[in-house]
């Protein structure tokens, strides 16, 4: 897995496999926006890919390390899919991680 920092690249990556198309404009919430919503640095942002990634069948979860940063942990039961654990300073990168980390190709 790539550490990815945040940033807009790292968001308009994240647009691009959260809306399935390349990048430039994404519809969100039925308006659309220019580049990506800041997924990266933005906990609101970031909350809508655990909300993803448990509707699509992943057992998220975020925790606080005491002081040393964030761990995102997406749990499966699919016999074709292993766990994801992705680390950070912030709790957006740390979801943004692990959500990179499981729709890799």
């Amino acid at each position: 897995m790539s550490e990815y920092e945040a940033g807009r690249d790292t968001d308009a990556l994240v647009a691009e496999r959260l809306h399935n198309r390349p990048h430039g404009f994404y519809h969100w919430d039925g308006e659309v926006v220019p580049g990506a919503l800041p997924f990266s640095t933005d906990i609101s942002a970031a909350w809508t890919l655990v909300e993803k990634m448990d509707a699509d069948g992943w057992l998220p979860s975020l925790q606080g390390c005491g002081g040393f940063g964030w761990r995102c942990t997406l749990e499966t039961t699919s016999p074709d899919a292993v766990d994801v654990v992705a680390l950070a300073d912030t709790a957006p990168l740390a979801i943004v991680r692990a959500f990179l980390a499981a729709t890799e190709a």
